[in-house]
């Protein structure tokens, strides 16, 4: 179980952990990845999509994708409340 490894990485960095260390690496081993790193979710064979603690949606990429997970919409929320976050500092 990986609890958010990726998290305090620059992109290029994170990019290298996850196909190098993740993917390849542990490529015969059953692996749990907590993340919030989204542009990785095409990579993962089973995604489980929580919403406080509860869940939302699990399957492939596709199976979300098509049960209605939007990806821009999550990172344009993200980004939002970065924004309003530093703004109010």
């Amino acid at each position: 179980m990986l609890d958010d490894p990726l998290s305090a990485v620059d992109p290029a960095v994170a990019d290298g952990i996850f196909n190098d260390c993740i993917v390849n690496g542990l490529r015969n081993k059953c692996v749990i990845l907590v993340t919030h790193q989204l542009q990785f979710l095409k990579q993962c064979k089973r995604i489980l999509v929580l919403n406080n603690g509860t869940q939302q949606m699990m399957g492939s990429y596709d199976e979300i994708i098509a049960q209605g997970f939007d990806v821009d919409e999550i990172l344009t929320q993200y980004n939002k409340a970065l924004q309003d976050e530093t703004s109010n500092k």
